[in-house]
């Protein structure tokens, strides 16, 4: 099984290579990115990063304003399943995809669980808070990580509203992740929390107990000023309102209020004793991140004290053929098209009904007012036409149970 991991980034290097290195360090060699007009150029940035040949990227990078992360998603899918490639992981950079159980690799556990004709499968995320102190993402301040965040339980307000409302947004309960088949039917929704099928036939997913996303979703104080360029960039292009909202909340935010959203999101000892976010104890001690940036330094130390002789450059494809984009494009506009078609027929069908139930009203109103003429007969006929109807309810019923 040839696993590959997908991501579409802006803006977020560190992280980004420490979320690659640690895939890596689990069995994925093969990346391919959509590098939404980084600056600096993320290609660039890759190749004086990496230096060992196991790890290969093909980068796309695309100018535009627009993010459009689920289309550009599922393009660089279609690349990957041209390429051979049987399975994506679509990861942030902000998430570092792992197996629960220690010492225990990425790719094999996907294998052992992606069975039986298993399309994709379900991983829960749990959020990390970074402390208050931490300015700039580095290795290094996962070892700060040392706290993952409760989630609140559901409520009928919108996570938006809450967070309004002065509950960390940490504490938001976060939908899973899915890594899925790369087959040509599969596609990934926005923010690829799930799957679905163009041709409209059922995906067959199952909940994974053994993997699971350690998410940092804010990383340092310097992160704030990009996320709310970001959602500044959301309102501009004029997206839906519920994309990006985590981002878009923040654009009319001052520096200050930008600040005491990151105390509100960021752990620190209080003067009692409690660690906690915005004044919620809903902090447990977790290590998961602290160990996986522990081995992201040690593999980083052992490529350093590789003899320099033995050291291959890194396999970085700055750009994808044309062709093969052309192709994906091309693909998802095929995707858009059956859809498409699928939702005509759909029309017709309701107008159909529409129809029906009209012509059906007409017949009723119709009955309504023989009846209004002729009291006695009409009443007798509207009785026997309902103990006909009640018996007919009555056997439907009785086959229902009976195919039970």
């Amino acid at each position: 099984m040839r696993i590959c991991g997908i991501a579409c980034v802006k803006d977020a290097h560190s992280i980004l290579a420490a979320s690659i290195q640690h895939l890596s360090i689990n069995g994925i060699q093969d990346f391919f990115i959509c590098d939404h007009g980084s600056d600096p150029d993320l290609s660039s940035y890759l190749t004086t990063k990496f230096n060992s040949k196991t790890v290969r990227f093909r980068i796309l990078r695309k100018e535009s304003e627009g993010f459009f992360q689920q289309e550009m998603t599922n393009v660089m899918a279609g690349l990957a399943r041209r390429e051979g490639f049987d399975v994506a992981v679509v990861f942030d950079a902000d998430e570092f995809w792992c197996v629960i159980q220690p010492d225990a690799s990425l790719t094999t556990q996907i294998e052992q669980e992606m069975v039986d004709g298993i399309d994709a499968l379900r991983v829960q995320v749990v959020n990390y808070a970074q402390h208050r102190e931490v300015t700039q993402f580095q290795v290094e301040s996962l070892e700060l990580c040392q706290y993952a965040v409760t989630p609140f339980k559901e409520s009928a307000r919108s996570p938006q509203e809450q967070v309004d409302g002065g509950i960390p947004f940490l504490a938001m309960p976060f939908p899973a992740k899915v890594i899925a088949r790369l087959r040509p039917a599969i596609r990934f929704t926005q923010g690829q929390h799930d799957v679905f099928r163009i041709d409209a036939a059922q995906v067959r997913i199952r909940d994974s107990a053994s993997i699971l996303v350690r998410h940092l979703p804010l990383s340092g104080r310097d992160q704030m000023p990009q996320k709310r360029a970001h959602g500044r960039r959301l309102i501009a292009g004029g997206f839906h309102p519920g994309l990006g909202w985590q981002s878009r909340r923040l654009a009319d935010m001052t520096d200050e209020e930008l600040d005491a959203y990151w105390d509100n999101n960021s752990w620190q000892p209080q003067s009692d004793g409690r660690v906690c976010i915005g004044g919620y104890d809903n902090l447990i001690e977790d290590k998961g991140l602290v160990d996986i940036g522990r081995a992201i330094a040690q593999s980083t130390e052992s490529l350093r004290s590789t003899p320099e002789s033995m050291e291959p450059e890194v396999e970085v494809q700055t750009s994808i053929s044309s062709k093969a984009l052309e192709r994906a494009i091309e693909e998802m506009m095929d995707d858009y098209g059956q859809i498409r078609a699928r939702l005509n027929d759909r029309l017709v069908r309701l107008s159909l009904a529409h129809s029906q139930a009209i012509a059906e009203r007409n017949h009723v109103q119709s009955e309504l007012m023989n009846l209004a003429r002729r009291p006695r007969h009409g009443v007798g006929k509207l009785f026997r036409k309902l103990h006909w109807l009640e018996k007919g309810v009555r056997a439907f019923r009785k086959g229902l149970r009976r195919s039970r």
